[in-house]
């Protein structure tokens, strides 16, 4: 279960969702390369 107050990313790159706006853990994706994620 997630919180609603957790804020989520999206990397450009993999487009996996992330918690870290800075860092994708996945690819190795930095900030130029992540957005914020709106879940609808």
């Amino acid at each position: 279960m997630v919180l609603a107050s957790e804020k989520k990313y999206l990397c450009l790159l993999c487009g996996m969702i992330i918690d870290n706006p800075d860092y994708c853990e996945y690819c190795g994706a930095t900030s130029e390369n992540i957005v914020p994620y709106e879940e609808e």
